[in-house]
């Protein structure tokens, strides 16, 4: 192996172990997802089998009372549609699907077609407060008038 090579070996080596020091640090974006099993899993003996090393590392991720930090801090996300929703028949979770409709904007269509009665056109949604030119343009890929 010439110099180079050896150089090329020695900082995989270091950025490898710089990245398990990272994961390891408290307060890290992945404190304890799971890869710090890798220290629980070594063998205390050569002889130590494989079946044994498995069995040592499922009772360690079933006792252990540390969970993923990232899930812990982010929010539940809701699942967005994957089609066009029918706005005179959806309902609030339904329009919350598409992009850029939350919670609030959601309500305000479904009391808008309470008041109104069915949505006959883009213009009809148009009226909805909070729905400009702009937002409307984006929504409209996504919705179905009938």
């Amino acid at each position: 192996m010439n110099a180079a090579e050896r150089r090329a070996v020695v900082v995989a080596v270091l950025l490898l172990v710089l990245g398990w020091g990272a994961r390891a640090l408290p307060g890290s974006v992945c404190d304890g997802c799971g890869d710090l099993t890798l220290v629980q899993a070594t063998p205390s003996s050569p002889a130590e089998s494989i079946a044994e090393l498995s069995s040592r590392q499922s009772t360690w991720d079933s006792t252990s009372k540390a969970s993923p930090v990232h899930k812990s801090r982010t929010k539940a996300k809701t699942q967005k549609s994957s089609g066009p929703v029918h706005v005179n028949r959806a309902s609030a979770k339904e329009l919350e699907g598409i992009k850029g409709v939350g919670p609030v904007l959601a309500k305000k269509i479904l009391t808008e077609r309470e008041r109104i009665g069915k949505f006959s056109g883009p213009a009809d949604l148009d009226r909805v407060p909070g729905i400009g030119k702009k937002k409307l343009d984006n929504l409209l890929p996504f919705l179905i008038f009938d």
